[in-house]
């Protein structure tokens, strides 16, 4: 895989949430969770993500969109745990009634994030898998396997084995 300026789009996506949350632990005070630092944070998501599309929607490579499904799909993954942790600890709390609607916005908030950040992760495996010569039945459950979050690991893992001898 050739490194030039157009390959570092996803390598900065791939990084993107750990900056944030490394200001978050390096900072003592509340300022990264301050509305405009937030919604700072979330247009620039956005713009990187649109910028992602673009990448992908104009990349010929089928092996490096491959390899870099494969490399988000592992960078993401250990956000996509601390999503199921945060989740099942608001579980905790939703029985106590002055908890539960606070618990419920953050279980939505948190999944709504986690699923975004996921498909918009997985458009470089479902790219390189519809631009393959696969059977079909092989595209259909490699693009349905990118939709789930534990299986979008796997399906990163199979495209980016299969990548690596078919794709080139």
């Amino acid at each position: 895989m050739k490194v030039n300026k157009k390959n570092v789009l996803p390598i900065l996506l791939a990084v993107w949430p750990y900056i944030y949350l490394v200001s978050v632990l390096l900072t003592q005070d509340f300022l990264p969770f301050s509305i405009p630092v937030f919604a700072l944070y979330f247009l620039l998501t956005a713009v990187l993500y649109i910028g992602n599309i673009i990448y992908v929607l104009t990349q010929k490579e089928k092996g490096i969109l491959s390899t870099f499904g494969f490399i988000l799909a592992i960078a993401h993954f250990p956000l996509q745990i601390l999503g199921v942790f945060l989740t099942v600890s608001s579980l905790f709390i939703i029985f106590i009634p002055f908890f539960t609607l606070p618990a419920v916005v953050v279980i939505i908030l948190v999944w709504g994030i986690l699923y975004t950040d996921l498909l918009f992760c997985s458009v470089f495996g479902i790219k390189a898998v519809i631009a393959s010569d696969l059977y079909p039945w092989q595209k259909i459950l490699l693009i349905l396997s990118q939709l789930f979050f534990v299986s979008n690991l796997v399906g990163a893992v199979c495209i980016h084995m299969i990548g690596k001898t078919v794709l080139e």
